[in-house]
């Protein structure tokens, strides 16, 4: 099999995030030192927002008639994105959770 069609595994994809998630990790440890509870979670709700909204542009063509240069995601890329929710939404709420409790 070549490199292409090898199947993309969870902790393929958990790799690729642990950038973003260790950025986000620790920024939300020093803004929860400096906000109150309420405006901790107001902004971690507004950044989820954000990353659902733009996950959903890959996955859900432009419904105008404008015309678009987004091409439809192949199976793959779909599983990709799908996966790739999953490992963010865990994280996400684990770090929500955490640094509520706190």
């Amino acid at each position: 099999m070549s490199a292409q069609t090898q199947p993309i595994t969870e902790a393929d994809i958990a790799a690729a995030l642990t950038p973003l998630t260790g950025y986000f990790n620790e920024n939300f440890a020093i803004l929860n030192q400096t906000l109150t509870p309420s405006a901790m979670k107001l902004v971690m709700t507004k950044l989820w927002k954000e990353v659902l909204v733009t996950l959903e542009a890959l996955l859900v063509p432009t419904l105008s008639d404008k015309p678009s240069l987004q091409r439809q995601l192949t199976p793959q890329e779909m599983e990709v994105v799908f996966k790739w929710l999953q490992v963010s939404l865990v994280d996400f709420l684990h770090t929500v959770v955490n640094l509520l409790t706190l």
